[in-house]
């Protein structure tokens, strides 16, 4: 991947990363007070919102730097799992899922950020099964 494609796809990363932060905004807004009632729950989710916006500017700055060896295939699979995350993400209902989630974002980011090629992909699985995840079976007889 040459500089060019580089930063166009972290800019698109980053552009992810602000849709990701909206719509968890958009979450806490509709839900403040049951995703409040925890203070702990509350805090960490604070946290994830400002660390994958942290991690958006960051990937914007980087978008101006020099591209990694050999990431085109990689590019691509990161661009696709975004593209096919766009709707999921806006499927999400439950303050814990938004947690593990924005975790596996942060992760995402931060694999990005450091040119972490198995760190990519590890991420973007636990983005997925964050997302596909069920409730244990004796959760959801409760």
């Amino acid at each position: 991947m040459d500089n060019l494609d580089f930063a166009v796809f972290t800019n698109a990363i980053g552009k992810f990363f602000v849709q990701v932060l909206e719509s968890m905004t958009d979450y806490l807004e509709n839900n403040y007070d049951s995703v409040s009632s925890d203070p702990n729950q509350y805090k960490t989710f604070c946290d994830q919102r400002e660390a994958i916006n942290d991690l958006a500017n960051e990937l914007f700055e980087l978008s101006d730097q020099s591209a990694f060896a050999a990431a085109k295939e990689l590019y691509i699979s990161v661009k696709q799992a975004t593209d096919n995350m766009n709707d999921d993400i806006k499927q999400i209902a439950k303050v814990d899922k938004w947690i593990n989630f924005s975790a596996g974002i942060i992760s995402l980011g931060l694999a990005i950020t450091s040119k972490n090629n198995p760190g990519i992909v590890s991420s973007l699985q636990s983005i997925r099964d964050a997302i596909t995840s069920k409730p244990p079976k004796d959760a959801q007889a409760s």
